[in-house]
């Protein structure tokens, strides 16, 4: 964990040795799931997000690299072992009920309405029916060579190494293209009405997709490498390879406000969000950091500018920063 309480330099109290080295994380109600590398899948009771306890792990053949959770059931990329497949309904007795041999290795995966979307290493993206988790179908593969993709309700977001495409998912998990924006990008993630699509130069994109289109309404300069995204309601968090984790309030895309800073304490490439905290993966411990309310500020016609400090801001020595083309400043 890392204990904020001296923002400006945080430093690690406690964190969680697991198996493998961490390199997915996804959440369920008060669960949190981990693709482990050569650890497979494990799992933690996160109810207390600031001492999580490890619950359950999962061996897998193969290296454990990406992970989704859809329902009751948690599937696995585990690069040359294919894909794997756990009924998570009782975290504690988790258990495989079903795996599919790819062509190549898979390092990627999501999933919806029982179809399952693997990318593949020789296949390209394979579209699988799950609705039998022991004895999966193959019902289509695309020649496409994808680096990140994400699917919600009925439109998969695939990033290849032209630019981010849009599939519309048919009832049978079939899929049609329908978008495409030229554009070198690593990470895509929707949410709320908006995707948000970074490049690995730090620049994220804030669209909307509306009438068989895409609107761009806002960017954000990270100033950092992105390595991760994740889109929680109004607010979007953006993990840099040096500077750390950015709190980004997005209720207004077309201006979107870095509220706040958590600087890096290690070499994390993956972040996920849930009970009012942030966990980072990317080493072989699992680290947790408490989020912190947001400050208000507001400018007023002569240049002034207030400053309102949220009632439940923890007490604690705190920095403020400007940020601007020349980067953060402290104030």
């Amino acid at each position: 964990m890392v204990d904020v309480r001296q923002s400006s330099q945080p430093a690690y109290v406690d964190r969680y040795h697991a198996r493998g080295t961490l390199q997915q994380l996804r959440t369920k109600d008060s669960y949190l799931y981990a693709a482990s590398g050569a650890g497979g899948l494990q799992v933690y009771d996160i109810k207390n997000p600031l001492n999580p306890i490890w619950a359950k792990g999962l061996d897998i053949n193969g290296q454990s690299q990406d992970l989704w959770i859809e329902d009751d059931r948690a599937y696995v990329a585990a690069g040359d072992g294919g894909v794997a497949i756990f009924d998570i309904l009782d975290p504690f007795y988790s258990s495989r009920i079903g795996g599919i041999d790819t062509p190549g290795e898979a390092t990627k995966v999501v999933a919806g309405n029982e179809y399952l979307y693997i990318a593949d290493s020789k296949a390209g993206l394979l579209v699988m029916d799950v609705r039998d988790p022991q004895r999966p179908v193959e019902m289509v593969r695309y020649d496409i060579s994808v680096r990140d993709l994400w699917l919600e309700e009925q439109h998969l977001w695939v990033i290849t190494g032209e630019g981010l495409v849009g599939w519309r998912v048919a009832e049978d998990g079939t899929l049609s293209r329908n978008i495409f924006v030229a554009g070198q990008f690593s990470d895509v993630q929707t949410g709320g009405g908006l995707i948000a699509l970074s490049s690995a130069t730090g620049g994220v994109e804030l669209l909307r997709y509306s009438n068989n289109a895409l609107q761009l309404l806002g960017q954000f300069d990270s100033g950092d490498d992105v390595v991760s995204l994740r889109l929680e309601g109004s607010m979007l968090y953006v993990l840099g390879q040096n500077n750390g984790l950015g709190a980004v309030d997005i209720s207004q895309p077309q201006s979107p406000r870095l509220t706040a800073v958590y600087p890096a304490t290690g070499q994390h490439t993956q972040v996920a969000i849930a009970r009012g905290a942030a966990f980072l993966a990317g080493e072989p411990k699992l680290a947790s950091v408490t989020l912190l309310p947001s400050v208000t500020v507001k400018a007023n016609a002569q240049g002034e500018v207030q400053i309102q400090l949220p009632a439940d801001l923890p007490l604690g020595e705190y920095h403020l920063l400007t940020v601007g083309p020349e980067g953060q400043r402290q104030l």
